[in-house]
């Protein structure tokens, strides 16, 4: 399980959802913020979130 937040998200609160996140219970979680995004990082830092998913999903 992943949550991925933009580190200035007005929409949503990191804090929120990090203490969610904090609840659940999964053999693997990551709590990822993107330090120069908002609402949308996948947007807002497309290289890095495509870096990302490639890292995550090609192995």
């Amino acid at each position: 399980m992943y949550f991925v937040m933009g580190r200035y998200d007005y929409m949503t609160s990191s804090k929120a959802a990090k203490a969610y996140f904090d609840q659940i219970d999964a053999n693997k979680k990551e709590f990822i913020t993107y330090d120069e995004s908002a609402h949308y990082p996948q947007f807002e830092q497309k290289e890095k979130f495509s870096r990302w998913m490639v890292d995550l999903f090609a192995k």
